[in-house]
């Protein structure tokens, strides 16, 4: 199998080799790595039963910002261990899954809201040359007024074409800010879940293990 930091940069890689230190992608290589670092010292896991972050047997010292102890006080080391480890196995191996995310239905409904806007308001552009020849056959002094409409409407029809674009910019840009959100998110989350693992790693070493 592939070591993940190669799998990681065949993914990122377009012109750039690399990638930077706070990219989403290094703290995902950073979480795989501790994580296997976990299983590798954590022999024997049904040793974290019975034991919680923060109880009596606690006294190990985190490093700065590291805020396990306070987050997730009282809470089953053997079930901390199973969570992180499956949240390894699901960002590795897991399948896109095919139940569509509701944020991702919001935006599907703004496409469609966009485009039925869209299609109505070039039937109605289409319905105003005609309108304007129905008034032109009435007399012969309409010829000029009715140039002047149409020369007026394909200004507007370019007016609006201004608009939708404008709206189209809104869309992409909504959707680039959605993104941005959940990769935040997701950040936060692996950074966690990194920190997790490095106390369980602590906790078993100086209280199964005995070792400092």
């Amino acid at each position: 199998m592939l070591r993940m930091g190669t799998s990681l940069r065949r993914i990122a890689r377009h012109d750039e080799p690399e990638f930077s230190c706070a990219s989403i992608l290094n703290s995902m290589e950073r979480f795989v790595k501790t994580v296997s670092e976990m299983e590798e010292t954590i022999l024997i896991p049904r040793r974290l039963l019975d034991l919680a972050v923060g109880d009596a047997s606690d006294t190990i010292r985190l490093k700065a910002g590291n805020n396990v102890k306070e987050t997730l006080a009282n809470t089953d080391l053997y079930r901390l261990y199973n969570i992180i480890n499956q949240m390894k196995v699901e960002l590795l191996w897991s399948k896109e899954d095919r139940a569509q995310p509701r944020e991702d239905e919001d935006v599907d409904k703004s496409l469609s809201v966009y485009q039925a806007t869209d299609s109505a308001s070039r039937l109605g552009h289409a319905r105003c040359p005609s309108t304007t020849s129905m008034q032109s056959i009435q007399s012969a002094s309409s010829i000029a007024s009715s140039l002047s409409s149409d020369s007026e409407s394909e200004t507007g029809v370019e007016n609006d074409s201004g608009l939708e674009n404008e709206e189209c910019i809104d869309l992409a840009n909504s959707i680039a800010e959605n993104f941005r959100h959940h990769l935040r998110g997701l950040h936060r989350s692996i950074n966690r879940m990194t920190e997790v693992a490095q106390y369980l790693t602590l906790r078993y070493q100086v209280d199964i293990d005995g070792q400092i």
